[in-house]
């Protein structure tokens, strides 16, 4: 009645009906299963934590933690992350500074820049990437991440001040404090 476009058919029974209610059920369901990543597209800058059910497309700013436990992450190429990443699989084209926790799979592509330490049982990087950290492939490391080992896991936020001395150590003399790294952090990687 409202639509012009629409064209009326005949079924059956000789009545006429709209031709958008004689889809078939198959048609309907194909396009409903069908769903695309959501994407934060380049105009876009989000600061805290992101956590989704759904695949993730990051061509903004993001910065703080992701966690997307079942599902995956890209990061394409207009993408730049300052975050701590949890997901199932993750495609790195653009640049991360954080750690990557994949529970399946991390891919650095060739236009792919990480700064941080990645954790998986599988771990790719292409040609031309660039990466500057430590690689754990042991799959108890992985379950950790993920809480798979009785406890809880924790994603840690990226600390930009990690480098920086405290404001009252500036200038003060004599002051030196050597840091050895526990067995902790020498078997899981972490040492820095």
């Amino acid at each position: 009645m409202f639509d012009r476009n629409k064209r009326e058919t005949q079924d059956d029974s000789g009545d006429l009906t709209p031709s958008e209610t004689r889809r078939s059920p198959e048609s309907f369901e194909s396009k409903t299963r069908v769903r695309e990543a959501a994407v934060i597209g380049p105009s876009i800058q989000i600061n805290g934590d992101l956590s989704g059910e759904e695949d993730l497309i990051i061509q903004g700013k993001v910065s703080g933690t992701i966690q997307l436990r079942e599902k995956s992450l890209t990061v394409g190429k207009q993408g730049q992350v300052d975050a701590n990443v949890l997901a199932h699989s993750i495609i790195i084209e653009g640049k991360v500074n954080g750690d990557l926790y994949g529970s399946e799979r991390v891919s650095i592509r060739n236009t792919g820049n990480v700064n941080g330490n990645i954790v998986s049982p599988k771990v790719s990087l292409d040609e031309g990437c660039r990466f500057k950290g430590s690689i754990d492939m042991d799959q108890e490391m992985v379950n950790k991440a993920f809480g798979k080992s009785g406890a809880p896991s924790a994603i840690p936020k990226p600390d930009a001040t990690a480098s920086k001395p405290k404001k009252d150590e500036i200038g003060k003399p004599g002051k030196t404090e050597k840091s050895t790294p526990t067995d902790k952090e020498i078997n899981s990687g972490s040492m820095g």
